[in-house]
């Protein structure tokens, strides 16, 4: 999990392992750049829900989820694996959806 916050000039940085039961150190530094941003970075665990990869409809599943954000929430970049999602309402959501 990463946090950029411009109006205490600070970035935030910290990792969690063991389906959040364990955390690293949060990294705390000067945000020189004014940046205001929230990135959220995961592996999902297959092997705590019996999988050895990520089948199609979870895959799916997962997507929507992604773009139902980029379609609900005014104001926000979204990006989904490095690639910014172009939406810009609710509306154009259904058809990027993966069905």
């Amino acid at each position: 999990m990463e946090t950029a916050d411009k109006v205490n000039g600070k970035k935030y940085k910290q990792v969690f392992s063991n389906n959040m039961g364990k955390k690293g150190t949060p990294k705390i530094t000067e945000n020189k750049k004014g940046e205001e941003w929230t990135k959220i970075s995961f592996t999902p665990d297959l092997a705590r829900f019996g999988m050895s990869g990520i089948d199609d409809d979870t895959y799916a599943l997962l997507m929507k989820r992604v773009y139902d954000v980029a379609g609900t929430v005014k104001d926000i970049k979204v990006f989904l694996n490095d690639e910014r999602l172009k939406i810009k309402g609710f509306k154009q959501v259904g058809s990027h959806c993966v069905s």
